[in-house]
């Protein structure tokens, strides 16, 4: 019997040698921070959007602001916001307590903003709270993104001192009130818990210190085993050795588990604060630390926006235990009982923002590969607007469901009807809002930046600007009067005959550059492509920032070379900007976690063409808006300035738009990814995308106007069928570089030397004039148009 009570004593110390031995070889295999917390880990590096910028007469709907604020992590509260991260809302009028915060372009204190937005969606009011007006206003940009690890844990360290009194004694009194007793192991709590649990013949108390709970987190699985329990006690002990107290409670604050952002996990009480309050660890309330610290038990059972009674009730259990320890009086005791919850809505950035997110993370590791990004701390500032990214997102989706309801056999389950979107700040070249596809969730291919397809008569203006533009010293040989043969003819190709036609398969006659470009006519592009030659139109593309490989062919003008959208919208850009061409960028800072600049990315960019080439070729671009292929846009409630293109490839494979103003130039796409037919023109596929996020981006009447730049002219000019333009006939205002314009007026003897046909076409000419009313006729002698001639000239803007 001895043998056999000896033989067990000897087999149990093994089996406690055995544990002692497993927890002391994890404590010297895995980290375990010497003073308690992590110096270098800092949280996730984050990515935010660009700061709002609050100035009067800024566009700026109420929906919007509230999103921003939500993004911001904000919280609405129903009287006047009295901590930082508060904001009241009454309609269209705000009251926001902000946050001061750091970017690359400085400091932003904090402070009460009042904002007032008028039913038109503009701010009419910018103030403080003593109600004096200010000129303008910056609010902390949202977090779209995060470095998160391969664990994906959100975790931001923060010291004991750090954290709010209310929320540490919450902590210890809930789930260990003799924690600054025991030495990591609590008899009296353990024999309890088991007591209550037989009692209720469940598991309704655990019997773990707070030292033990932050052993089992650190270097234990979750699983509930008697091995993993037996680990946990020698782990606990050796970690009361190594560490005091407040290091042990810090730890342990950093890194208890809180509940689920999506699928991000978040771990410790600041990045919980965060999410559920908006406001850091420090500035919590009573009432909110008492919720947080009843979540210890059951993050997932007590989540507030999941069963905010039950986590109310969790959160009153605290509250209850607080006062009978004497770590709160009864006052405070029912003034938290009375508040609610105060948890701030839940809120995620644009699921297509991921697109944007994704390139940033890219370009974040190729430049930074040897930093933790994961746990450094760093701040990301973008570019990407947040309101117009939801603007896109939604003209996106709503616009492929209207083309899908227009045409139902579109809406194809194995191959789905896709579209990208694509905004650009043309002077600096901020990307400020980029959907790539239709669905991130299903498809994360980037339409924008990695699609290349045929961009179809999008390409023209290509061609328009190499025919506008001089030749070295030597002047240009095609203005917008210009007249070009809308007639059959035939080419020899590598590939056999090839015989341009238009969209509509018919014919008009000589027409002006200005109604190819306008009506987005094949057959004239074609001879003017011709006329100037494909190598010359390759070179205007590369001023304009088009990479892509471009085969210098006959149907080059036609847009039979793939590019991006990036691409082409980026050189709608060059136009808006009058002829510079920025590097486009979606960073535009970063600064690491103490908030020193790792790197800054200021615009760059070349001046590319001559503006007053650009001013011609805008001027007929606006026409293709006012009253050529693009027109439609017109009936979504933009009034302002603006400029665009319609391309549609054959088969009608693909559907383009690129539009711009002056501030701001967005393209649109639209196609199957296997090639088949939308049958429908761009103007029905893609106009109305870039239509209905126009008008609530800028407003009805956009932001500002064209400028005219040095070396244009205008005049009036009339362009007969077989007759070149002329001056001192009427006519309506052309658009021409200085010089270029004609120098010689009218002759009406002409159209009698043109016979039959001449007469014809002076009828012609004449009944036009007489359908125009408020126009008068021409005095007695004048004509149409004889050759190419000048008269009065006089500066104008472009149509």
């Amino acid at each position: 019997m001895k043998r056999w009570l000896l033989f067990g004593s000897a087999a149990a110390a093994l089996f406690a040698l055995a544990i002692l031995a497993s927890a002391l070889v994890r404590l010297l295999a895995l980290e375990l921070p010497s003073r308690g917390l992590d110096q270098t880990a800092r949280g996730p590096s984050r990515i935010y959007s660009r700061p709002l910028a609050l100035r009067l007469g800024a566009q700026l709907s109420a929906a919007a602001l509230a999103d921003h604020l939500a993004g911001g992590g904000y919280r609405r509260v129903e009287g006047p916001p009295e901590r930082a991260g508060e904001y009241a809302r009454k309609g269209r009028r705000f009251e926001i307590a902000t946050r001061p915060f750091f970017d690359i372009e400085g400091e932003q204190p904090g402070g009460t903003v009042r904002v007032r937005i008028s039913d038109e969606a503009r701010i009419e009011d910018v103030s403080n709270a003593q109600g004096e007006p200010l000129e303008g206003w910056r609010l902390e940009g949202a977090v779209l993104g995060a470095f998160y690890g391969e664990d994906a844990r959100d975790r931001e360290p923060v010291r004991l001192d750090a954290l709010s009194d209310d929320l540490v004694e919450a902590v210890i009194a809930i789930e260990d009130q003799r924690f600054f007793e025991h030495a990591g192991f609590d008899p009296r709590r353990t024999v309890g818990a088991l007591l209550s649990n037989l009692r209720a013949g469940r598991i309704v108390e655990g019997g773990s210190t707070l030292t033990q709970q932050l052993a089992k987190n650190l270097y234990l699985t979750r699983e509930r085993t008697l091995w993993r329990k037996l680990q946990e006690l020698p782990l606990a002990l050796m970690l009361e050795w190594r560490l005091d107290k407040r290091e042990i409670l810090e730890a342990y604050c950093n890194e208890v588990y809180l509940g689920q952002a999506g699928g991000v996990a978040i771990h410790g009480v600041d990045a919980a604060s965060r999410h559920y309050f908006g406001t850091d660890a420090s500035s919590l309330r009573l009432s909110q630390a008492a919720l947080l610290a009843g979540m210890l038990r059951g993050p997932i059972l007590y989540e507030p926006r999941r069963d905010p009674e039950l986590a109310r009730t969790r959160r009153d259990e605290v509250l209850a235990q607080m006062r009978d320890q004497g770590r709160i009086d009864e006052a405070r005791y029912a003034a938290a009982v009375a508040e609610p919850l105060g948890v701030r809505d839940p809120w995620s950035p644009p699921s297509s923002a991921r697109w944007f997110v994704d390139g940033v993370r890219r370009e974040a590791l190729e430049r930074f590969p040897s930093v933790d990004l994961a746990r450094a701390g760093w701040r990301f500032d973008t570019t990407l607007d947040l309101r117009l990214q939801r603007l896109a997102e939604k003209s996106v989706v709503e616009g492929l469901a209207h083309v899908e309801e227009r045409t139902p056999k579109l809406r194809r389950e194995d191959v789905p009807l896709q579209g990208a979107f694509v905004a650009i700040e043309p002077k600096t070249g901020a990307v400020y809002a980029l959907v790539g596809g239709r669905d991130y969730g299903s498809a994360q291919f980037d339409h924008v930046r990695e699609a290349r397809r045929q961009p179809g008569s999008l390409f023209k203006p290509v061609a328009a600007l190499a025919a506008l533009s001089p030749e070295g010293s030597t002047p240009p040989r095609f203005t917008l009067a210009t007249l070009l043969d809308d007639e059959p003819f035939a080419l020899d190709t590598p590939q056999g005959l090839w015989q341009p036609a238009n969209h509509d398969e018919g014919y008009r006659g000589p027409v002006t550059l200005r109604e190819a470009i306008e009506h987005s006519l094949n057959v004239p592009m074609v001879r003017l492509g011709q006329q100037v030659g494909a190598r010359r139109i390759v070179r205007a593309a590369r001023r304009l920032g088009i990479e892509s490989p471009l085969h210098a062919v006959p149907s080059l003008v036609l847009g039979t070379s793939e590019t991006t959208l990036l691409e082409m919208t980026r050189a709608y850009a060059v136009l808006a900007a009058r002829g510079w061409r920025a590097d486009l960028r979606t960073l535009v800072g970063v600064r690491d976690a103490d908030g020193a600049i790792v790197a800054e990315e200021p615009p760059t960019g070349t001046h590319a063409v001559d503006p007053a080439v650009v001013h011609v070729l805008t001027s007929a671009l606006r026409g293709v808006v006012d009253h050529g292929t693009g027109a439609s846009v017109r009936a979504y409630g933009f009034h302002g300035p603006l400029a665009g293109k319609t391309g549609t490839t054959d088969d009608y494979r693909d559907a383009w738009f690129v539009g711009f103003t002056p501030g701001l130039v967005a393209g649109v796409w639209v196609g199957f990814d296997d090639g088949a037919s939308l049958n429908q023109s761009a103007s029905r596929a893609a106009v109305p995308i870039f239509g209905a996020f126009i008008a609530p981006a800028l407003g009805k009447r956009g932001w500002r106007d064209f400028q005219l730049p040095p070396g244009v002219e205008e005049i009036r000019v009339v362009a007969a069928p077989g007759h070149p333009a002329g001056v001192r006939c009427g006519g309506e205002p052309e658009v021409f570089l200085e010089g270029t314009g004609p120098v010689e007026g009218c002759d009406p003897f002409q159209w009698l030397e043109a016979g039959t046909s001449g007469i014809n076409s002076f009828a012609d000419w004449l009944r036009e004039r007489l359908r125009m009313p408020g126009d008068e006729l021409p005095p007695v002698g004048a004509g149409p148009p004889g050759p190419r001639s000048a008269g009065e000239v006089r500066p104008g803007a472009p149509r």
